[in-house]
């Protein structure tokens, strides 16, 4: 799934006893959206290497933090959503980002 070129972020919106489907979160990337995702699915994009303003952004807020990405590395991710519409984005370990996504579906969304 890696590319020797590319940072790979893989971003996961696990079911957390919230209803799917109710907001779509924003994985944005120096101001680009790179993913979005509901309850319950993951979504993964390939970066350049490079420092990043990685932010999680729903209706009623946007959580994030800066990075630096190297090629050839993967990074794992995960996009709450909080009640009232809210949302967080941490890093986390491969094990319990996959762990979590073994529960959900792929977000198949284009960039327009």
């Amino acid at each position: 799934m890696s590319k020797p070129d590319k940072a790979t972020v893989v971003v996961v919106c696990p079911k957390v006893g919230l209803d799917p489907g109710q907001d779509l979160l924003k994985l944005h990337a120096n101001d680009r959206v790179v993913a979005i995702n509901e309850l319950g699915s993951y979504s993964f994009a390939y970066l350049d290497p490079g420092k990043y303003k990685l932010i999680s952004q729903s209706d009623d807020n946007d959580s994030g933090f800066e990075t630096e990405l190297a090629a050839g590395k993967t990074y794992y991710f995960l996009q709450n959503r909080l009640p009232h519409g809210r949302t967080v984005l941490s890093r986390n370990s491969g094990e319990v980002v996959t762990y979590l996504a073994a529960d959900t579906y792929l977000s198949e969304w284009k960039a327009k």
